[in-house]
């Protein structure tokens, strides 16, 4: 494996869309894995890969696998006398054919069966992923795009530009605040408790998000120091959501072009093609007041990402001011640092601090409490 491509993060920023969509080039196999977190094992505070973790990815694969054509409805749309089957050619549709989508799927169940069988096998070191890409032939693209990357201490990020003789990586930003927005309701959808944002308070969101780790994946600043120090500039790319929504096929481009590849003409339409048919979301639109404990680190840490040059922050500083009736509903309060750790379970941020709002040391320290409601 020579050329390796890392994606920094961040989760709910479009990096899952990214990845579809690279994986379609020529030139950068698919892995049947897009998020591995080895780094976050290694360099960060959560283990998503112990034993019985890789046991129960491989599990939900096998749960999931299918090689059926859903076109062919024979068995199921109709009984067919055993006499006309007989008669009749048994694939005469060509799905078991050389090249046929069953066949072709079938094939990829055993080339994922086969990786599955290095993922499960320990122990967990670099020997060991390393084996997850020796299918990769030297001059392809490997992708490592788990979100946990960007969750890593900063020797994480230097582990990460040593690791090949090509190694990069992107990371792909978006509004904090609508960030964050995505990833609570996600939470709670997966949770089956999306209601909840019927009479959630803003104390009370503050409570779940920092209890769900949350946050530290909206705080940019510190992953964005990690890349730039540990990548050349030549070896990092720094995108915005935003861009991604406006002109998805350029940014497909502009990775490519970063990866040194061409960008084939049926590709370009077929990711043209994808956005125009995609119908827009759906979901609930963007509660401000509900994340605004939050709006003084989300400040805090875009003026530290804009100081570092990059542009994107400027219009994100200007949408908390945009927000700022219902960003501020406590504006007698000071404001405290929360210290966030980690529980045993396998939350997906690492470590961070969190600013909440506290109208008295009671307040703060109910808070602080984990589990506790602090509107209670």
């Amino acid at each position: 494996m020579r050329k390796l491509l890392f994606c920094a993060g961040m989760p709910r920023c479009g990096t899952t869309w990214l990845n579809s969509q690279l994986i379609a080039h020529p030139g950068i196999p698919r892995v049947p894995r897009k998020e591995i977190h080895y780094f976050m094992r290694q360099y960060g505070s959560v283990d998503r890969l112990t034993e019985a973790a890789r046991q129960t990815q491989f599990r939900n694969f096998v749960n999931a696998a299918s090689i059926v054509e859903p076109s062919d409805q024979r068995g199921v749309a109709e009984r067919v006398p055993m006499a006309g089957l007989a008669a009749g050619p048994a694939d005469a549709e060509g799905y078991w054919a050389p090249g046929g989508p069953c066949a072709v799927r079938y094939d990829r169940l055993t080339d994922d069966l086969a990786w599955y069988l290095r993922y499960l096998q320990g122990p967990v070191c670099d020997a060991w992923y390393r084996r997850l890409f020796q299918d990769v032939e030297d001059g392809a693209w490997a992708l490592d795009f788990s979100t946990t990357n960007g969750l890593v201490v900063p020797e994480g990020f230097q582990a990460m530009a040593r690791f090949a003789p090509d190694a990069r990586a992107v990371l792909v930003l978006r509004n904090p605040l609508d960030r964050l927005w995505s990833h609570l309701r996600l939470q709670l959808r997966l949770s089956r408790r999306e209601k909840d944002l019927d009479t959630m308070t803003p104390m009370q969101a503050a409570s779940y998000i920092r209890q769900q780790h949350l946050m530290g994946s909206s705080l940019y600043a510190p992953v964005v120091e990690g890349v730039m120090r540990a990548f050349a500039p030549e070896k990092r790319l720094i995108l915005s959501f935003d861009r991604i929504e406006a002109d998805p096929a350029g940014v497909v481009g502009e990775v490519l072009e970063f990866l040194g590849l061409d960008y084939p003409a049926g590709m370009r339409r077929g990711v043209q093609q994808r956005a125009e048919a995609r119908t827009p979301g759906r979901g609930r639109a963007l509660d401000a007041k509900l994340l605004s404990a939050m709006v003084p680190s989300f400040r805090m840490d875009l003026e530290k990402v804009a100081a570092m040059g990059l542009s994107m922050a400027g219009p994100w500083l200007k949408d908390l001011d945009r927000h700022a009736p219902a960003l501020h509903p406590f504006p007698a309060a000071p404001y405290m640092h929360v210290p966030l750790a980690l529980d045993a379970g396998e939350g997906p941020e690492g470590a961070a601090e969190e600013t909440v709002a506290a109208e008295d040391p009671a307040a703060a320290a109910r808070v602080a409490a984990p589990g506790r409601d602090p509107a209670a």
